[in-house]
């Protein structure tokens, strides 16, 4: 299993911006909890050792392209 710090950072830096990273700093104490494996599922994020890859047939994949303007 990935760590989230890792899973983060992975992602951000396929971003290109710290956005995720910044976003469990301001507010990952607060507020109800995410389930980020289920999220990253229903995105379609697979994360690897050393990255991650995009499964296009996730239900929320949509949303992943728009986020990272893949489409």
């Amino acid at each position: 299993m990935t760590s989230l710090p890792l899973l983060l950072e992975t992602m951000d830096r396929g971003i290109g911006a710290p956005v995720l990273q910044e976003l469990r700093d301001r507010h990952g104490d607060d507020g109800s909890p995410l389930d980020w494996p289920a999220l990253l599922e229903r995105l379609g994020v697979v994360p690897h050792r050393g990255g991650v890859t995009f499964d296009e047939s996730a239900p929320e994949s949509r949303w992943r392209r728009a986020l990272l303007q893949e489409e």
